[in-house]
């Protein structure tokens, strides 16, 4: 098998994973910090940019581990682990907003329990493509819940009453 289809299950779960990452920490964003659910915390959006920050780095990390992939999933699980760290502040920061982004939570430790129990031993399952294979149809698998479970997150149903306006939407 050449390079470039080895590299495919990797390749894949990249780009399952990046997908619903960048469009929640947006829709978050938005959420909480635009539409005026803003916590009272005056530190809580610098360190949501300092994890959305770290959490960039690691995808920019995994792609280029494409071609290794034990190492790619390692960081995957990595990169999970940041988010239960980071939903874990949001929890404790701004309580309001985690009810919205719960199902994150349920989803990236359940992720992390396959990772660390396909990923820690070949006694489970031997380091081939099947194994690659298996982790990104997961991988995938965790992506269509999360829009499942966080649809009216994702795709919120805006009427003219419920939009700011632009006054409304500038920072204070």
């Amino acid at each position: 098998m050449n390079l470039e289809m080895a590299s495919l299950p990797t390749a894949l779960t990249l780009v399952f994973t990046l997908v619903p990452f960048h469009h929640g920490a947006s829709r978050y964003l938005d959420e909480t910090y635009l539409l005026g659910e803003r916590p009272e915390r005056p530190l809580t959006g610098l360190v949501d940019f300092l994890f959305f920050l770290v959490e960039a780095g690691a995808f920019y990390v995994m792609a280029l581990l494409i071609p290794q992939a034990k190492s790619f999933f390692f960081v995957l699980g990595l990169l999970l682990l940041m988010d239960v760290v980071w939903l874990a502040w949001v929890y404790f920061n701004a309580p309001k907003s985690f009810g919205k982004v719960r199902p994150w939570l349920w989803l990236n430790v359940s992720m992390i329990v396959v990772l660390v129990v396909l990923c820690s031993s070949e006694v489970v399952m031997a380091d081939n493509v099947y194994k690659w294979g298996l982790l990104t149809g997961l991988a995938l698998l965790r992506s269509v819940l999360d829009y499942a479970l966080g649809w009216p997150f994702y795709w919120p149903a805006y009427t003219a009453a419920n939009v700011p306006t632009t006054d409304q939407a500038q920072w204070n």
